[in-house]
Protein backbone atom coordinates (compact mmCIF):
# COMPACT_ATOMS: atom_id res chain seq x y z
CA UNK A 1 0.00 0.00 0.00
CA UNK A 2 2.65 2.20 0.79
CA UNK A 3 4.05 1.54 -2.56
CA UNK A 4 1.87 2.62 -4.35
CA UNK A 5 1.10 5.71 -3.03
CA UNK A 6 4.89 6.34 -3.76
CA UNK A 7 4.47 5.40 -6.93
CA UNK A 8 1.22 7.93 -7.35
CA UNK A 9 3.15 10.78 -5.87
CA UNK A 10 6.10 10.15 -8.38
CA UNK A 11 3.89 9.61 -11.35
CA UNK A 12 2.30 13.03 -10.65
CA UNK A 13 5.52 15.02 -10.01
CA UNK A 14 6.96 13.19 -13.41
CA UNK A 15 3.88 14.42 -15.55
CA UNK A 16 4.65 18.44 -13.37
CA UNK A 17 1.37 18.08 -11.83
CA UNK A 18 2.88 17.25 -8.35
CA UNK A 19 0.29 16.51 -4.86
CA UNK A 20 0.43 19.59 -2.63
CA UNK A 21 2.12 17.58 0.30
CA UNK A 22 5.13 15.93 -2.07
CA UNK A 23 6.32 18.69 -4.49
CA UNK A 24 9.58 16.82 -4.98
CA UNK A 25 10.85 13.65 -4.51
CA UNK A 26 12.43 13.57 -1.25
CA UNK A 27 8.74 14.26 0.16
CA UNK A 28 7.50 11.22 -1.79
CA UNK A 29 9.95 9.24 -0.38
CA UNK A 30 9.66 10.59 3.24
CA UNK A 31 5.80 10.11 2.82
CA UNK A 32 6.16 6.47 1.53
CA UNK A 33 8.83 6.45 4.81
CA UNK A 34 5.88 7.44 6.89
CA UNK A 35 3.40 5.22 5.30
CA UNK A 36 5.49 2.31 5.94
CA UNK A 37 5.51 3.25 10.00
CA UNK A 38 2.21 3.78 9.96
CA UNK A 39 1.01 0.28 8.37
CA UNK A 40 3.72 -1.47 10.82
CA UNK A 41 6.40 -2.79 8.65
CA UNK A 42 9.37 -3.65 10.43
CA UNK A 43 12.16 -1.16 10.61
CA UNK A 44 14.47 -2.99 8.57
CA UNK A 45 12.69 -3.31 5.90
CA UNK A 46 11.35 -0.06 5.81
CA UNK A 47 14.98 1.71 6.01
CA UNK A 48 15.83 -0.84 3.41
CA UNK A 49 13.34 -0.01 1.10
CA UNK A 50 13.25 4.01 1.88
CA UNK A 51 17.21 3.63 1.59
CA UNK A 52 16.42 2.05 -2.02
CA UNK A 53 14.21 4.85 -2.45
CA UNK A 54 16.70 7.59 -2.24
CA UNK A 55 19.64 6.30 -3.69
CA UNK A 56 17.31 5.63 -7.12
CA UNK A 57 16.29 9.53 -6.73
CA UNK A 58 19.60 10.35 -6.00
CA UNK A 59 20.66 8.01 -9.30
CA UNK A 60 18.25 9.85 -11.35
CA UNK A 61 16.17 5.81 -11.91
CA UNK A 62 13.09 6.88 -14.06
CA UNK A 63 10.61 5.93 -11.53
CA UNK A 64 7.46 5.62 -14.09
CA UNK A 65 6.49 4.88 -17.67
CA UNK A 66 5.69 8.63 -18.10
CA UNK A 67 9.53 8.95 -17.96
CA UNK A 68 9.81 6.20 -20.98
CA UNK A 69 7.09 7.90 -22.95
CA UNK A 70 7.71 10.66 -24.91
CA UNK A 71 4.06 10.69 -26.25
CA UNK A 72 0.94 10.07 -24.31
CA UNK A 73 -1.31 6.73 -25.49
CA UNK A 74 -4.94 6.68 -24.91
CA UNK A 75 -5.20 5.33 -21.32
CA UNK A 76 -2.83 7.97 -20.24
CA UNK A 77 -4.22 10.89 -21.90
CA UNK A 78 -8.00 9.58 -20.16
CA UNK A 79 -6.21 9.73 -16.68
CA UNK A 80 -4.50 13.35 -17.08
Amino acid sequence: RAGVIHDYLCRQIAVNDPHPEAPTRADADRIFFEAMELLNVGWVQRYALYLGARIGAWLRVRTTMVDYNATLNAAQAVCR
